[in-house]
C-alpha cells in the first residue's frame, strides 16, 4: 500500500472518530480550561484544541510529533476514546 493511500484511509479514520464523538461541542469532565469557538458558538476543550493539532501533524506526515501532541491531549482527557484511536494511530503509522 503506497504512502498517499495509507494517508487518505488515516484521513478517513480521523473524520470518523471525531464526527462520531462530536468531540468539538462536548467539554470533557477532566479539562481545566475552556476556549469559546465564537463561530460556532460552542465550547472547545484543550484536549480537543491539542488532538486537532495531531491530525493537522499526521497529515503533514510527521508521526512522531502527532504522536506528543496525542499524548498531550490524553493527559487532559484520558477517558476521551477518539483521542485514544488516533493516538494509537499515530503510533502505528511510526512503525510504518
Amino acid at each position: 500500500m503506497s504512502r498517499k493511500a495509507i494517508l487518505n484511509s488515516t484521513a478517513i479514520v480521523m473524520l470518523m472518530a471525531f464526527s462520531l464523538a462530536g468531540c468539538s461541542q462536548v467539554k470533557s469532565a477532566f479539562s481545566t480550561q475552556a476556549t469559546p469557538n465564537a463561530s460556532k458558538g460552542t465550547v472547545e476543550s484543550d484536549a480537543i484544541k491539542t488532538a486537532k493539532e495531531g491530525v493537522a501533524l499526521i497529515e503533514a506526515g510527521d508521526f512522531k510529533g502527532a504522536s506528543a501532541k496525542f499524548n498531550t491531549a490524553l493527559k487532559w482527557d484520558i477517558t476521551n476514546s477518539s483521542i485514544q484511536l488516533l493516538n494509537g494511530l499515530a503510533y502505528h503509522l511510526r512503525a510504518l
